[in-house]
């Protein structure tokens, strides 16, 4: 058996639910002594402009912790540049460090090979002494 709902309960019904379902946030700000709200914050920047819950009516201050972004373009892309160069720099060094420890590896490893073939050789131990000398400055003892 069917209950007759009366269309303005029905109505009632909806409405309540389509304004939980769209709650989306309302910025609220003090400009000339009055208070504004919108859909949309202050000059279209979400730090200036408070947020407000509408169904708790509660607000959420400005948060003063948020990181500033530069204004313009170019402000951006001066920052975005220096980032750019300063992880550019980090890179270089790392290369720098890995090509110099190569190198010593290169080196260390040409002394003990030159030091094997002056076992065989006449001026063997004057030879042998230059290559371990090598061998300590190029190997770490």
């Amino acid at each position: 058996m069917m209950m007759n709902k009366s269309p303005w309960a029905i109505a009632a019904v909806l409405a309540l639910f389509a304004g939980t379902a769209s709650a989306a946030a309302v910025y609220n700000w003090k400009e000339g002594g009055t208070t504004k709200y919108s859909d949309t914050p202050r000059g279209l920047k979400i730090g200036k402009s408070n947020v407000m819950n509408v169904r708790t009516q509660t607000v959420i201050p400005q948060s003063a912790a948020r990181p500033t972004m530069p204004e313009s373009l170019a402000d951006r892309q001066a920052q975005l540049s220096q980032e750019i160069a300063m992880r550019n720099r980090q890179v270089e060094e790392q290369n720098a460090k890995a090509l110099e420890h190569n190198q010593k590896i290169e080196q260390c490893n040409n002394a003990r090979s030159s030091r094997r073939l002056a076992e065989g050789a006449r001026n063997r131990e004057q030879l042998i002494q230059k290559y371990d000398e090598e061998i300590a400055r190029h190997c770490n003892g």
